[in-house]
């Protein structure tokens, strides 16, 4: 056979193949096809924007912001765990069907048997191509199963058995859907920190060269690396609970007069945490807030107590330094041995004596 004739064949092949490959994706039977007809919903759950939970730990509300950041709007008002939110929506989005009822099945006395004539849970996710609606109501005598009803657009409403993994992720209380970082900074737009503690204050301030500098207790340059690892500690902190949601009788938690504060001033923004009294339940927390929250909630104390030595963490005890180490050219020395100079020739040192 000739080149071309070769060159052909070969050319036919692949167009065969991959034919048969987009065959085999878009035919139901294939396995793609058979776990998409399990699937409850194709609608782009993650794609949501908003969504609304009721069950018997609350009723909670989550909407997502223009800058793609979850937040709970009630019962309280506050950021939402990203973490969480988006493994709901993935076990809505992949939640198998265990069993399809028929339509007649759909009666009141059934809802009622299953649980779904007044149900415990209520999700309703708002999808880019319309709204979901899914009820939970009681397990199935076989373990793993749960009974629920679904209502999509351009689909009939079906009685269903699904995964109960489902259930178990509606069925979280409020600290879990909230945000457990306490104090998320962008760390490059930090302009100043200032820590409090007791009569001693603490001011690390950032320079116009983008350096940093100790303006308090004594005027001294700041080790830029050290002040980064201290933003990042700050901007790690979470709340191991929250133990009120209004401020209440502030002296309870030792948050009238606080005896450690830090405060961050950024672009535009500036936020003060305030450290109250240990915890009496447990020595090695410490109850906490926010001072534009009205949260209380509580910290580990392990993770303060490095912030706490923020003077002696920050200053920089480099005895000399460069921007660049390719700026030095020259270097001289001297001592017993007598006195010498390196010089740099080109991409080279000569050593001189």
């Amino acid at each position: 056979m000739s080149t071309r004739g070769l060159l052909i064949a070969a050319g036919l092949l692949l167009l065969t193949l991959g034919a048969l490959s987009f065959l085999q994706k878009q035919t139901p039977g294939t396995e793609r096809g058979e776990r998409e007809q399990k699937r409850v919903t194709l609608l782009p759950v993650r794609e949501a924007d908003r969504f609304d939970l009721k069950t018997a730990k609350g009723t909670f509300s989550f909407r997502k912001s223009k800058d793609g950041e979850w937040q709970l709007l009630k019962p309280v008002e506050t950021g939402a765990d990203a973490a969480t939110v988006g493994q709901l929506l993935s076990e809505i989005q992949f939640v198998e069907k265990m069993q399809t009822f028929p339509r007649e099945a759909n009666t009141e006395a059934n809802l009622q048997t299953f649980g779904l004539g007044q149900p415990t849970r209520i999700l309703t996710v708002s999808t880019p191509e319309g709204e979901l609606s899914v009820e939970v109501g009681r397990e199935t005598p076989i373990p793993g199963g749960v009974y629920a009803r679904v209502r999509q657009p351009k689909a009939r409403e079906q009685l269903l058995v699904v995964q109960n993994q489902l259930a178990e992720m509606m069925d979280k209380d409020l600290n879990a859907w909230r945000e457990k970082r306490i104090f998320p900074l962008v760390v490059p737009e930090v302009r100043e920190l200032w820590m409090r503690q007791g009569a001693i204050e603490t001011e690390i301030q950032k320079t116009e060269d983008g350096g940093w500098m100790v303006r308090k207790p004594v005027e001294a340059p700041a080790d830029p690396a050290a002040v980064q690892s201290v933003l990042g500690e700050i901007s790690a902190l979470k709340a191991a609970d929250f133990v009120a949601d209004s401020e209440g009788d502030l002296a309870l938690y030792g948050l009238t007069a606080p005896g450690q504060s830090f405060e961050v001033k950024s672009k535009g923004t500036n936020r003060i945490l305030q450290i109250g009294q240990v915890n009496p339940k447990e020595t090695n927390q410490v109850f906490a807030r926010m001072a534009d929250r009205p949260f209380v909630f509580i910290l580990s104390k392990s993770s303060l107590d490095p912030l706490g030595k923020l003077p002696e963490r920050v200053r920089d005890r480099r005895l000399a330094t460069f921007g660049s180490p390719s700026q030095i050219t020259k270097i001289e020395f001297g001592g017993r041995g007598g006195e010498y100079r390196l010089e740099k020739q080109g991409e080279a040192w000569l050593a001189c004596w």
